[in-house]
Parts: C-alpha cells; sequence; structure tokens
C-alpha cells in the first residue's frame, strides 16, 4: 500500500477538538476514527463527526487513540498540515503515533435519499463499519441509531410495569434489522 496522504486546514479543526475533548471522560480508552470523503478528512468518535477542508490519497480509515490526537490538536495551530499514514504510523506534522489502518471495500453501500430509516439501519448494520464510512452514511446511520436508541428506551418505559425488557427486545431489533440487511 502506497502511504495515505492528506493535506488538511486544521486549524478550525484542531480548534474545536481542543473545546471538545477535555469534556469527554475516559477519553484515554476512546479511539478516533479517520477518513477522506475526497474533499474533508473527517475525525469520528462517540457518535460525532468533525472534518477539515483537506485533498490527497486516502483510501482507508485510522483507527487511533483519542487522548493521542487531543496532544496533537493541542501542539499544532498552524496549517495546512500533513497528515500520513504509513508502516503502522499516523503522521501528524512532525508527530508519530500508533494508528491501525483498513482499507475501505471497492464497493460502496447504495442507499437513495429517501428511503425508510430501517432500511438504512438494516443496511448498515449488516456492513463493515468502513463500507458505511466510505459511502457517506456515516452521520445519517448515527443519527439512525439515536432515533431507534429513543424508540426502544420508550418501549421499555412502557412495558416496565411488566418487567425491564429493554435488553431482549433491543437485541430482537438488531437481530431482525442485521437479518434484513444481509438478505438486501
Amino acid at each position: 500500500m502506497a502511504a495515505a496522504h492528506l493535506i488538511v486546514e486544521s486549524k478550525a479543526l484542531f480548534a474545536t477538538l481542543r473545546k471538545v475533548l477535555p469534556h469527554l471522560r475516559r477519553r484515554k480508552l476512546l479511539e478516533a476514527v479517520l477518513s477522506f470523503d475526497g474533499e474533508h478528512l473527517l475525525v469520528e468518535f462517540q457518535g460525532a463527526q468533525y472534518g477539515a477542508r483537506a485533498s490527497g490519497d486516502w483510501k482507508g480509515t485510522v483507527r487511533v487513540s483519542l487522548a493521542m490526537l487531543e496532544a496533537i490538536a493541542r501542539t499544532y495551530d498552524s496549517e495546512p498540515l500533513a497528515f500520513e499514514y504509513r508502516d503502522g504510523k499516523l503522521r501528524i506534522g512532525s508527530t508519530a503515533v500508533a494508528a491501525r489502518w483498513q482499507d475501505l471495500p471497492a464497493r460502496f453501500l447504495e442507499l437513495s435519499i429517501d428511503s425508510p430509516e430501517g432500511d438504512l439501519l438494516a443496511i448498515c448494520m449488516a456492513a463493515p463499519e468502513a463500507r458505511v464510512i466510505a459511502s457517506g452514511l456515516g452521520p445519517r446511520f448515527e443519527d439512525a441509531k439515536r432515533r431507534l436508541g429513543q424508540r426502544l428506551d420508550a418501549v421499555a418505559t412502557a412495558l416496565a410495569p411488566y418487567g425491564d425488557f429493554r435488553e431482549p427486545i433491543e437485541k430482537l431489533v438488531r437481530e431482525e434489522l442485521e437479518r434484513r440487511g444481509r438478505e438486501g
């Protein structure tokens, strides 16, 4: 694999990360996923996505420690900044940290803009995360998962007089969505 590389307009992105990251709990245990949609470097963690304009060649995702990304965001305040992945390391400017690369599959997920939310959930739950991200469905999928969680909470609350059914209902719904997604 040739080294993945981007030139990123990182100043605003890093300013945002410096504000957001200190408020997260257990960030030392969390990972951030970095991807490129053709115009922006996307940084995703805990269901949120942050982006910065970028250009280059980056056909995959990189997983890096959120604590390390926070340290890098505190270090750099200039742009543009070079991002490169090679030999198990993510290099940002002159700093290198351990990271994991995942190639993107050649085939993207296809879903019409007005597809029902159940179809979106089914397709995305049955696909590898890299395909969901590469297809540009990451933000829609995260929103749909959040709404599904709210609906499951409402059902569990309605059934609370009869017992705690949140976990078995969620398992049933997830299994059915994944089955539908695998079957197309």
